[in-house]
């Protein structure tokens, strides 16, 4: 009967024994600190704080995304709607215009805002979108090889165009003429280009009317300022100083008689004629060729004499730089005759090159965001959110001073939540 007693008090002492230890047990593995080392504490709390910082860095990159998707769905719908100004198209027209645009943008490795940037220049009201396009293209081609923009090609393109009596057709001729030159210039490539552009601006006309062809101004403006290091705007005021004085074809720029004169003189006295007759100028780039051909054999005094005539003293060392290095204008400019097609082929190394790449990818991420949410989706969004401010501002109105005080009640319970925010605090630091 005893042992039978004591049999059951010790099979409740263990029962109660178990119990309190699975008590622990359960108390400790919520505390999360059996067993657990300072070390073991840190790498756990380590791998959440990771955790933690991965998950905040993938909502910043989203919130970043999507502020690009909205920037270039606004500059997109900006640049057609600059086309639209002129082109007054139907919307089925514009959104094939953006389309075509981020076709080509994609296809040339570049954004299309860059395209619709050089479009926006060719678009009126008797192109089509593929016409526009199409011109569109050597102005993208140039902006790609020179880092200009889109824009600033355009507008290079057509004002060299223009001081030529060239036409659209002869667009991707003039690209190939300056990037022909520029590449064979000891000179930076991209700074190259905009200083034969900024040169031909400056006096292409003149060039013009003396009897230069695009190639040979160019070439001209491309020794000039390889030799010189002067900016090409400086070169081709310089050149129309030396032009004017040597024919009369820029008597209506404001070249006196006589210096026309004392520059015929000086050439004559070395054997160089000027004239094809009395009332007839020779092309200027004969008179050149001639008078580069004899200029080392010249004194020194006869140098001088005929830079000073020709050129004036402001440009003299310029022509003495074109004149000592004739040879070299002749291979530089039978290199501008051959230049068919090296657009093209700058095109195809720019495409391969890292700064290609990149461009393809900015054209793949605009066109995505266009295909996730277009402009007209976007218009109707900010309509949505316009038409609730618009009903919160006329509730707001009515409700008058009723509304203040129920806007001084929400202040006055976050005024005390920060109060009861702060003494949690506080017990938590003690």
């Amino acid at each position: 009967m005893r042992s039978d007693i004591e049999k059951a008090g010790n099979t409740k002492a263990l029962s109660n024994l178990s119990t309190q230890l699975s008590t622990l047990k359960n108390e400790a593995k919520a505390a999360d600190q059996v067993g657990k080392s300072f070390k073991s504490l840190f790498i756990d709390n380590a791998k959440k704080f990771s955790e933690w910082l991965i998950a905040g860095n993938a909502m910043m990159q989203l919130y970043r995304a999507a502020r690009y998707g909205l920037s270039t769905i606004y500059e997109l719908d900006k640049a057609l709607t600059n086309i639209n100004y002129t082109m007054t198209l139907m919307p089925n027209k514009l959104n094939e215009v953006g389309d075509s645009s981020m076709e080509m943008a994609m296809k040339l490795k570049t954004s299309a805002r860059n395209i619709l940037e050089a479009v926006t220049l060719y678009a009126n009201v008797k192109e089509s979108a593929d016409s526009i396009l199409t011109k569109s293209m050597p102005a993208i081609m140039l902006a790609n090889v020179s880092g200009i923009s889109g824009s600033e090609s355009a507008k290079t393109l057509q004002a060299i165009m223009n001081q030529f009596d060239m036409t659209e057709n002869d667009l991707m001729e003039i690209s190939d003429v300056i990037q022909t030159v520029s590449q064979n210039m000891a000179y930076d490539f991209g700074a190259g280009i905009k200083e034969i552009a900024a040169g031909i601006q400056a006096s292409g006309s003149v060039a013009k009317s003396a009897g230069l062809d695009l190639k040979e101004y160019a070439s001209l403006l491309g020794l000039a300022i390889e030799k010189t290091g002067q900016s090409g705007s400086t070169i081709g005021n310089a050149y129309k100083t030396i032009f004017s004085r040597i024919t009369a074809a820029s008597k209506t720029e404001g070249t006196l008689k006589d210096d026309i004169s004392n520059a015929e003189k000086s050439l004559r006295a070395v054997g160089i004629q000027v004239r094809d007759s009395e009332k007839e100028f020779r092309d200027l780039t004969d008179i050149l060729s001639d008078l580069g051909k004899v200029w080392d054999s010249l004194s020194s005094v006869q140098q001088s004499n005929i830079s000073y005539n020709v050129a004036g003293i402001r440009q003299t060392n310029i022509l003495k730089s074109l004149l000592g290095y004739w040879s070299d204008y002749e291979t530089l400019v039978t290199k501008a005759n051959d230049s068919t097609g090296v657009a093209f082929e700058n095109q195809e190394k720019y495409a391969k090159s890292l700064q290609g790449r990149l461009g393809e990818l900015k054209a793949v991420g605009e066109t995505t965001w266009n295909n996730i949410l277009n402009s007209d989706e976007l218009k109707a969004l900010v309509i949505g959110f316009t038409n609730i401010i618009r009903i919160v501002e006329k509730a707001t109105s009515l409700i008058g001073g009723f509304g203040t005080a129920i806007a001084g009640i929400g202040i006055y319970k976050f005024v005390k939540n920060l109060d009861w925010l702060k003494s949690r605090a506080t017990l938590n630091l003690a």
